[in-house]
């Protein structure tokens, strides 16, 4: 399992007589591996819609109990292996007491009309007395069986609704999922060992793709987090995340270079890490300080890129320094932005092509990402040639309107239109006439691919926009403070700590999102789908419950 692609599955059929039911279910759900897929083979099994109802009387009655039961340490319960044996089993257990507490009810009730026919008081009381008496008596014991009677009510919906999703027939039924693909032969050696050898596990070809299943670093949850919230990674994709987590602090720290507030940021970060090991909180406090280490992340690129810039809490105030200065020297600002969103662009159409060669969709790579990256690398070639030579006069008329030019551009996108006719023709088997219809389709994704190309680059202009909107806002501060310090210090203290304080989370939240929609938008529309779904084992983890016969021997 890697942190670029989930963990692969295979979809099978699991085979076996009805008796081994809980045995295959406890094991399931011990090693949570299997997601089922529901019924394709079969019809419903049999009873499970009664036994289902059967499992919600079951659970009137035990809130029922639990309303009127006082709570005591539980004791384990055994039910049988069997699915209806347990059903039944519980049902009989909890109706008993729940018949006898309502007769005790009903026949407290009824003294009090015999009192008023006329009966002596004495006899009432005492008969009232030994309804109490049975009543805790019931109580009492119960008190150590609720819990268990609510786990096993609980354990037992989860099992049919398990079996309900598959199949069945007469003494024998099937169950169909995904595994995971490296278990697969253990799954079989540890089912045929519990099951005394009569189990078969069938592979099944499907076309569906499998859920995903992706486990990460600690470091990078805070990423996987916004990458799954535009859409979880399907499992044949590759998952952006590690990049991502290179990028977003790059980009946050060129709209929002400081040394002095990403230092105010990486020190937040920090304290939230160490909050988070003793506390946990919900909410926006709790987005916060559950990613101390993003927090981090963003502060080093903010502190990474003050000095770059020379900013301490505003530009040329104490760093009188830097590697150039966005304000002063603009078009170069530019032309890193640029240059920056060229990078990354191309590294998103890279990764498609990486993504259709990864699942062997080779004619889809021939023309889509391949022809489109050999197009965006000719299109943004003079960003990249002025950002090695500043020197370099570059005269884009010159460049764009060169016949030879817009010749080498034309042939990629050519390759594209010719896409869809051909791959009909090679994998759908289709006339040439018919494939020539597909030729409009075609032209909207070239005509797509073009704009995009502009306009995508274009948006990267945010990352010079956004710093200099901070630097803009830092000196507006910085000089009104500086008129209030003559007359009033403390006036204008106040000024430059609300000034830094406005900006840090004014801005810092504006170059937050910014950031996120250059991965977003920008960025992962060029090679990630993000319409997996995740990978749900079956669970029925019990602790008061205990599934005897075969099921017990077992587990």
């Amino acid at each position: 399992m890697g942190t670029y692609r989930s963990e692969k599955f295979v979809d099978v059929n699991i085979w076996m007589e009805e008796r081994y039911s809980s045995v295959l279910m406890n094991y399931l759900s011990e090693n949570q591996i299997f997601h089922v897929r529901g019924n394709r083979i079969a019809d419903r099994p049999k009873n499970i819609d009664q036994l289902m109802s059967r499992c919600e009387e079951i659970n009137k009655m035990v809130d029922y109990l639990n309303e009127i039961v006082p709570k005591g340490t539980p004791s384990k319960l055994v039910l049988p292996a069997d699915i209806r044996a347990a059903v039944s089993f519980l049902y009989k257990t909890v109706k008993e007491p729940y018949d006898r507490i309502n007769e005790i009810m009903a026949r407290a009730e009824s003294l009090y009309g015999r009192l008023a026919s006329g009966e002596p008081i004495d006899s009432c009381l005492k008969e009232l007395e030994s309804l109490v008496d049975e009543l805790e008596r019931i109580r009492k014991n119960l008190s150590r069986k609720i819990i268990s009677f609510k786990e096993a009510a609980d354990s037992l919906r989860r099992r049919l609704d398990f079996l309900g999703k598959n199949s069945q027939y007469e003494s024998f039924f099937v169950v169909n999922g995904w595994v995971p693909e490296k278990r697969l032969k253990s799954i079989a050696d540890d089912l045929e060992s519990l099951c005394d050898g009569l189990v078969v596990i069938e592979i099944v070809k499907v076309r569906d793709y499998p859920p995903t299943l992706i486990k990460v670093p600690k470091i990078l949850f805070p990423v996987q987090s916004l990458v799954d919230a535009f859409g979880l990674p399907k499992s044949t994709e590759i998952n952006p995340a590690i990049l991502a987590w290179l990028t977003f602090p790059l980009f946050f720290g060129m709209m929002f270079g400081d040394v002095g507030q990403g230092l105010v940021i990486l020190l937040v970060g920090l304290l939230s890490m160490y909050v988070s090991r003793r506390r946990k909180f919900d909410g926006i406090t709790g987005m916060i300080v559950n990613n101390g280490q993003f927090l981090i992340a963003l502060g080093v690129g903010a502190i990474v890129f003050g000095f770059v810039y020379g900013d301490l809490f505003g530009p040329d105030r104490f760093l009188k320094f830097g590697l150039f200065h966005p304000m002063e020297e603009t078009n170069r600002a530019i032309i890193i932005a640029l240059f920056v969103g060229v990078v990354h662009i191309t590294t998103g159409i890279a990764l498609s092509v990486a993504n259709c060669l990864m699942n062997r969709k080779y004619l889809d790579a021939l023309f889509g990402p391949v022809p489109w990256l050999a197009f965006y690398l000719m299109f943004t070639y003079p960003i990249a040639y002025k950002f090695f030579c500043p020197t370099w006069h570059m005269d884009l008329s010159g460049i764009y309107f060169n016949p030879m030019f817009l010749g080498a551009l034309a042939v990629p996108l050519l390759v594209m239109l010719a896409g869809h006719p051909v791959k009909e023709i090679l994998e759908e088997g289709r006339s040439l006439r018919e494939a020539l219809s597909s030729i409009g389709m075609g032209s909207m994704e070239v005509f797509e691919v073009g704009l995009e190309s502009l306009g995508h680059t274009i948006s990267y202009l945010r990352l010079w926009a956004l710093n200099m909107a901070h630097e803009a806002l830092m000196i507006v501060f910085i000089r009104l403070a500086f008129m209030c310090y003559p007359t009033s210090f403390i006036a204008g203290l106040v000024i430059e700590l609300g000034g830094n304080l406005l900006v840090l989370t004014l801005e810092g939240a504006i170059a937050f999102m910014h950031a996120l929609r250059l991965h977003w938008v920008e960025w992962f529309m060029k090679f990630y789908d993000g319409t997996g779904y995740p990978f749900r084992p079956f669970q029925d983890k019990c602790r008061w419950v205990i599934y005897g016969g075969l099921s017990a021997q077992r587990f």
